[in-house]
């Protein structure tokens, strides 16, 4: 078996958000926020397996962009 020196993982990291309806009178809904987007996950799996893995991609530094760092 070949040990894998370490991956990059290139592309987008985003936010997604699941909408809830709250219990409270009056209605509205509740949004939660959680992190995602297809190369953000495939690093983070990756390094879940102990392979020495980097994100390499554009995060915003202002809306939800401060919540993806």
């Amino acid at each position: 078996m070949q040990r894998v020196a370490g991956v990059i993982v290139l592309g987008e990291a985003l936010v997604d958000l699941a909408v809830g309806s709250r219990d409270e009178p009056g209605g509205g809904l509740a949004m939660t926020a959680r992190a995602g987007g297809s190369p953000a996950n495939v690093a983070v799996g990756l390094a879940r397996l102990g392979i020495p893995t980097r994100f390499a991609g554009r995060i915003s530094r202002d809306g939800l962009g401060p919540f993806l760092r």
